[in-house]
């Protein structure tokens, strides 16, 4: 299998991640040259496909579900953003935190999936192109900054979100506009006011870091 080192460096990667909030990655392999990775099942679906029925039906996400699954999220990437790898310290980024890598379950549990384009802030050998999705990014992603502060916007974009009811940066025609938004770190106007605490919650989470040369 000509991807089979890729797909294993990227299993030991995720393997190392073991916490509640995030999808287990058990096992990998390699069956009739198809690469495999066997992982936890997730009996629910994606934040992406649940903010789509919302938008069909015209409705938004309660304020305390959507702050909950923030929370779930801060956890999963305090976890990874400061790993124990052998009494070392280590800090895994994720770098495509976006609503398609958010699994919601049956029974209400939160977990972060697809830490594939990951890669250990240690690591300099990591590759150097932009890999993600631009309407999640901000300004240090595309700057390639390899630091946990890209993963925090895209938990702050997926926030707004949710509490909006519209996709993030919904105003753009087209990829291009995209990528535009995320150079200039553009952020939309909420269509409605929320309180006090959750929108310090939101402008904390898609502030603007100091941008530094890579």
């Amino acid at each position: 299998c000509l991807s089979y080192a890729r797909e294993l460096i990227e299993a030991k990667l995720a393997m190392l991640l073991r916490h509640s909030t995030i999808v287990q990655v058990n096992d990998v392999g390699e069956s009739q040259g198809i690469c495999y990775m066997e992982m936890e099942w997730v009996d629910g679906l994606d934040l992406a496909r649940l903010g789509e029925a919302l938008r069909e039906l015209g409705q938004r996400l309660d304020l305390g579900i959507a702050a909950y699954v923030i929370g779930e999220l801060l956890k999963a990437l305090a976890f990874a953003h400061a790993l124990d790898v052998e009494g070392k310290r280590e800090t895994i980024v994720h770098r495509d935190i976006t609503p398609h890598n958010v699994l919601i379950s049956k029974s209400g549990e939160v977990k972060l999936t697809d830490f594939g384009i990951a890669f250990m802030t240690s690591d300099k050998t990591a590759g150097e192109l932009v890999k993600g999705k631009s309407r999640y990014m901000s300004p240090e992603h595309v700057r390639q900054v390899r630091e946990p502060c890209i993963d925090i916007f895209g938990v702050g974009a997926i926030f707004h979100e949710l509490v909006d009811g519209r996709k993030f940066r919904h105003t753009a025609g087209s990829d291009v506009d995209l990528w535009a938004m995320a150079f200039a770190g553009d952020v939309p106007t909420l269509s409605i006011e929320l309180p006090a605490e959750l929108e310090e919650l939101r402008r904390g989470l898609l502030a603007r870091e100091v941008v530094r040369d890579v």
